[in-house]
């Protein structure tokens, strides 16, 4: 039974005489100190390179990994080097995010925004269509589902307008509208566009009419117009 006393009495001396665990160093600075690279000095605090390749667990249980002084229970500091994190549990993919749930179990999701009926819009700054083809106004925006809209009232002419919405100098489709657009009449172009990345979409205008020989001619005066461009998301991506 004394023998028995004795061995015990020494365990327990010997985990209140090393309270704090270093491996791979002789100085630790935490409860628990992994010093992966073996760098750490054996006096005073190692330094932000030697902090690099560390593990170390505090006396209030944080964890840190690349520092020895975390400030929450779980910090990476990777440096400036981009991906310090790495969750591989089949459900990753390009452009996902990590989503809680609501026990804070996360797995990868689509990036889907939470709110639609999102509303771009820009006032095009140019009022006189004096080409048979001009960039009208331009929106750029995040990938989804937009319902696209123009909205023009013409001044001082009585011309065929032709007007449509392009991306990357593609017309959108259905988006063409030719029109007599009788003085102080409107123009209301619309379409539907899908993208799952983010993108341009320029409102294309042209000041001409076709003749008898089905020539563009110039139109003359110039179109005028006051307008509005807008977007509105109706479904992210």
């Amino acid at each position: 039974m004394k023998k028995h006393f004795i061995i015990a009495a020494s365990t327990i001396f010997s985990l209140n005489l090393f309270s704090q665990v270093g491996i791979n160093t002789p100085n630790p600075q935490g409860t628990f100190h992994i010093d992966g690279n073996k760098d750490n000095p054996v006096t005073g605090f190692p330094n932000v390179a030697q902090q690099a390749n560390d593990l170390i667990v505090t006396s209030s249980g944080n964890v840190g990994l690349g520092t020895i002084a975390p400030t929450s229970k779980f910090e990476i500091n990777n440096g400036t080097n981009a991906g310090a994190i790495k969750i591989v549990d089949g459900t990753q993919g390009s452009g996902k995010v990590l989503t809680s749930d609501e026990n804070g179990v996360a797995t990868w999701k689509q990036n889907t925004p939470s709110l639609t009926n999102t509303y771009y819009s820009v006032i095009p700054t140019v009022t006189h269509i004096t080409s048979s083809y001009m960039v009208y106004a331009s929106l750029t925006l995040p990938a989804g589902t937009y319902a696209i809209r123009g909205f023009a009232m013409a001044r001082l002419f009585n011309y065929y307008s032709r007007t449509y919405f392009s991306v990357g100098g593609t017309p959108i489709p259905h988006s063409y509208y030719e029109i007599n657009v009788p003085q102080l009449g409107m123009l209301v172009p619309y379409a539907i566009y899908t993208s799952s990345t983010p993108f341009t979409v320029n409102w294309i205008m042209q000041n001409d009419y076709i003749n008898a020989n089905n020539a563009p001619v110039l139109a003359s005066p110039p179109d005028q117009f006051t307008a509005l461009f807008s977007a509105t998301l109706i479904a992210g991506i």
